[in-house]
């Protein structure tokens, strides 16, 4: 799925003290399908609130979203979304959070627990079907969350600071899984991350956002070979342009 944003900015205003403030400002990019693309900007730059909008959960001050050249306005289910935290329902047991979204289509019981344990399969997850939450680590909590997204089959996963609540093993450890996901699923990803070091390791293409309002001041294309080596001179090439982009902003704001 193709995904397209065309001068899209975003206003919030202050319903107290009528003050404006704008979080997003005239972006432009085009994300053909299939591709791995990443945003990384500085802390509350809008980076987020970019990603709503893309979501069809906040409406855009201006601009036009396009996925398959087609204009949304609102949720789409050809959209998944998954967020740094878990999200899981604590009451529901690993297979039925991950079927959840069949549940509300109203797929009939069998068929949604055979699409259930099929991602059980495949996200390692067989022997915690019955498990709660609150009995999983981290990085299992969010493997639950990436199956429960995708058993609804979307074309475009936007994906919010993922792996940020975990430690850096589970966190190296994921980004290998989540790669190995997206090869094998051909799926389109927007990721966003505070992490350079993930964004090189994960991305065909960076997108490096200003300060608040977010625009787009960089682009990088990675140029690299699938699986990346973290330790390598190319490698860390570009995890010094990013740091030299981002270290520039910070010196634009005064820190």
């Amino acid at each position: 799925m193709s995904l397209e944003l065309v001068n899209i900015s975003k206003t919030f205003t202050n319903a107290r003290t009528k003050e404006e403030v704008e979080a997003v400002r005239a972006i432009s990019f085009k994300i053909t399908t299939g591709t791995f693309v990443s945003l990384i900007g500085p802390s509350g730059c809008g980076k987020t609130t970019l990603l709503r909008i893309i979501s069809g959960l906040e409406h855009p001050s201006s601009g036009t979203i396009l996925l398959n050249e087609k204009e949304i306005a609102k949720p789409d289910g050809q959209v998944g979304l998954i967020f740094q935290e878990f999200a899981l329902f604590p009451w529901r047991t690993v297979i039925d959070n991950i079927d959840f979204g069949l549940e509300i289509k109203k797929i009939p019981t069998q068929k949604r627990k055979e699409r259930a344990e099929f991602y059980l399969h495949k996200f390692g997850l067989e022997g915690f079907a019955n498990k709660f939450p609150k009995e999983l680590s981290g990085g299992m909590k969010q493997r639950v969350a990436i199956a429960r997204t995708l058993i609804n089959e979307p074309e475009l996963l936007l994906m919010d600071e993922p792996f940020g609540a975990l430690d850096s093993q589970t966190r190296n450890s994921l980004q290998e899984f989540l790669l190995k996901i997206w090869q094998e699923t051909k799926k389109t990803i927007l990721f966003i991350s505070h992490n350079i070091d993930e964004t090189v390791f994960l991305s065909e293409r960076i997108f490096c956002l200003s300060s608040r309002p977010a625009s787009i001041k960089l682009t990088l294309d990675i140029d690299l070979p699938y699986p990346r080596e973290r330790t390598s001179l190319e490698f860390n090439l570009y995890r010094k342009k990013i740091l030299d982009y981002l270290a520039q902003e910070r010196t634009q704001l005064g820190g």
